[in-house]
């Protein structure tokens, strides 16, 4: 695995190891407000999610950042993990013992995201106007668009 190769000295492979790793648990490919990971991310920058939560994508995830934390010496990383695996726990235990395999991107209105996105509306009647501005230009957003979260 790349995270034990990135332990034997090679300071440009633990670079791009810890680089793809922080930008995994900082960017749209996590949801930061209810865990867990995203399947994969729209655009090239990793800030838009496809929505689909996948019990793969968090089992995968977790035990990489288990390894890293331990092979790269970033105890910040067994954090994403902690939070990766109570979000399985929490969200995809099935009610019979089993696991779901994967949380629709389609909310029930069929609304790609529709779970995960906060109108203007929601912004304003939820945020005083200085807290409304911060996550505006916090999350880039334009007016009219939505945030994705």
């Amino acid at each position: 695995m790349v995270c034990s190769s990135a332990k034997g000295g090679d300071d440009r492979l633990r670079e791009l190891a810890e680089l793809t790793l922080d930008q995994m648990a900082s960017q749209g490919l996590r949801d930061h407000l209810a865990g867990g990971f995203f399947r994969c991310t729209i655009d090239p920058g990793w800030q838009v999610p496809h929505f689909e939560k996948m019990l793969y994508t968090q089992a995968q995830l977790s035990q990489l950042f288990i390894q890293a934390a331990k092979v790269l010496d970033r105890p910040d990383y067994l954090d994403v993990a902690r939070d990766t695996l109570d979000f399985t726990l929490k969200v995809l235990a099935g009610d019979e013992g089993g696991y779901i395999a994967s949380l629709s991107a389609v909310d029930p209105q069929g609304v790609e995201g529709g779970g995960y996105l906060w109108s203007q509306s929601q912004l304003q009647s939820t945020l005083d106007q200085d807290e409304r501005s911060f996550a505006l230009q916090r999350w880039g957003l334009g007016v009219g668009r939505e945030c994705c979260l």
